[in-house]
């Protein structure tokens, strides 16, 4: 009787339309409370989030204000302590190597001593080249053309280790493996692996660095969209240096300058070469697009007579200004979206200061003979 009464009053109260406002009103208050409800819980868990993302913040921003004292105190025990610390004393003998030629060959250098424990400097006094006019007397400790262009490991100098230090060896970087043209230009893990070194051993000055993006910055109004062409010339195409590569006449570079651009549209081009004629067809070619770090200097190669390497051209020689110049391009080079190239110790050195280019064009006609 009782479940039966029970039954006949739900019969009667969902029948009854007075009896329906009051549900619709009981629904419509649980799932208010359901709503609010939720909506807190929703606001818990992104205050939780936020709140988790704060201190992950706090926690990098710790993590590197303790990596970089800790690096500072490395680099400042390493500074102060000529009695403990190891140097090695690197020097290459090649009379008619230019910079960066130079340059290659003392990282390829590293990778034979590093195990030794010591920290290496190059030395580019104590034989004759094309920064000291062929004559290894003509410069000082303090003036070591290495640090004119590059660091030495941990803020160190030639002149203070000299100076202050008794462990210390010399070494002939006689045998030693260069980046391989072969395989830098097409393998980003293997021109990741020199990039690494160059950072962390021999990278370019900062004022070079600073000065490079500042020129950059002026010739592309801040774009990004840059593609960077670097072509070799002068000594190479009248002399045709054996085991040296070919490269590319400017025609067939306009090619491909025209196929990357209808697929990239670039904003410019920025142009590499030691070489008037080259950057001259360039200019006629690409006018207002085409740009290009201007040099006074003309070196006056004498194309006609085939022998001159441009180590012995006397406006070249010993000129640091003119150095500078030429790896202030290669920086920009390297921050150039994509790359057409010949293969040569420039474009070289643009892959080891870059973290990698998007497309590469690197010519290989192979060597001269």
């Amino acid at each position: 009787m009782k479940i039966r009464d029970r039954y006949h009053q739900n019969y009667i109260f969902l029948g009854n339309e007075s009896s329906h406002r009051q549900l619709k009103k009981f629904r419509a208050k649980h799932k208010t409370k359901a709503s609010i409800i939720n909506k807190i819980i929703r606001l818990i868990i992104v205050f939780v989030l936020v709140y988790q993302l704060y201190k992950y913040k706090i926690f990098i921003k710790r993590k590197k204000i303790l990596l970089d004292k800790e690096k500072h105190s490395v680099e400042n025990s390493l500074k102060k302590d000529y009695e403990h610390n190891k140097f090695i004393i690197l020097s290459h003998v090649c009379v008619e190597c230019g910079l960066l030629s130079h340059y290659n060959k003392f990282l390829s250098c590293l990778v034979n001593i590093l195990n030794q424990g010591r920290i290496p400097l190059v030395n580019l006094i104590r034989f004759p080249n094309i920064f000291n006019g062929f004559n290894d007397s003509s410069l000082t400790l303090d003036q070591n053309p290495w640090e004119y262009f590059f660091k030495q490991p941990f803020g160190y100098n030639l002149k203070d280790v000299k100076t202050n230090s008794k462990n210390i060896r010399d070494y002939e970087c006689s045998i030693y493996k260069r980046p391989n043209h072969d395989i830098i230009f097409d393998n980003k893990f293997y021109s990741y692996y020199w990039h690494n070194l160059y950072e962390t051993y021999f990278p370019i000055k900062d004022e070079i660095i600073i000065r490079a993006e500042n020129i950059r910055k002026k010739l592309f109004k801040n774009s990004e969209n840059i593609l960077g062409i670097f072509l070799r010339g002068t000594d190479f195409v009248a002399t045709k240096p054996k085991k040296h590569y070919i490269q590319p006449e400017p025609e067939v570079v306009f090619n491909d300058v025209d196929k990357f651009d209808e697929q990239n549209n670039y904003d410019f081009y920025f142009l590499v070469t030691e070489d008037y004629l080259i950057r001259d067809k360039f200019k006629n070619k690409y006018n207002k697009k085409l740009k290009y770090l201007e040099n006074n200097l003309s070196f006056n190669y004498n194309y006609a007579s085939g022998k001159e390497l441009l180590a012995y051209n006397k406006n070249i020689n010993g000129n640091f200004i003119f150095m500078k110049d030429y790896l202030t391009n290669i920086v920009i080079l390297s921050k150039c979206i994509d790359i057409i190239c010949g293969r040569a110790n420039g474009a070289v050195m643009a892959f080891i200061i870059t973290k990698g280019f998007r497309n590469v064009k690197a010519y290989n006609f192979g060597k001269y003979k």
